[in-house]
């Protein structure tokens, strides 16, 4: 098997601590992180490209809070 490419990244402080954090409560490498990271963005991207970013993070603060029900109708 070929091994991995192998990348170098520099983060700013407040993107370090995110990445941390995110490592610690998924309990995956660095690399894993990474890769689910890119992988979810990739399938994902549309969502970014044509709404906005606040309706984007008020729909995942209402689920990651216990919100199950959430009224998508504004998206359309």
């Amino acid at each position: 098997m070929k091994a991995p490419e192998r990348i170098t990244i520099a983060m700013d402080k407040e993107t370090f601590g995110l990445f941390k954090k995110m490592k610690e409560d998924l309990g995956v490498s660095q690399s894993e992180l990474m890769r689910e990271a890119l992988k979810f963005y990739s399938k994902h991207k549309t969502l970014f490209e044509f709404i906005e970013d606040k309706k984007v993070y008020t729909h995942a603060e209402m689920l990651s809070t216990g919100e199950h029900i959430a009224n998508t109708s504004y998206w359309i």
